[in-house]
């Protein structure tokens, strides 16, 4: 039991760590993607054209950053301080592809039935 919590806490650190690395890469670039595309991604993430993921994590973002493609499938938000503590509808509804939305340490309170 203790190798398997280990293991998932090792394959956390490393998803962490690949998301900086993405993240610090996306900033070099001048807010491009992956493929090359331009302002298809906000300037603070790091968006994977071919899985449609953006990883917003740890950037100090206040909210869900614009520029958002809306055929992502995976949005990462983690550790980021948001000004609302409530996630309402209007928040996420531009996004209608999305599978997984990641929003854990972003101080948030409460989600708005049907967001």
């Amino acid at each position: 039991m203790q190798q398997a919590s280990l293991l998932l806490s090792l394959a956390c650190a490393l998803m962490t760590s690949l998301a900086d690395v993405g993240n610090r890469r996306a900033v070099e670039q001048g807010s491009r993607d992956d493929t090359g595309g331009s302002d298809t991604c906000p300037r603070a993430c790091f968006c994977n054209s071919p899985s449609h993921i953006v990883y917003c994590s740890r950037r100090g973002l206040a909210a869900i950053p614009d520029g958002v493609p809306p055929d992502t499938l995976q949005l990462n938000l983690n550790g980021n301080q948001f000004s609302s503590t409530t996630v309402t509808r209007s928040n996420v509804s531009d996004y209608l592809l999305l599978e997984h939305l990641y929003l854990s340490e972003c101080g948030l309170e409460h989600i708005e039935v049907g967001s």
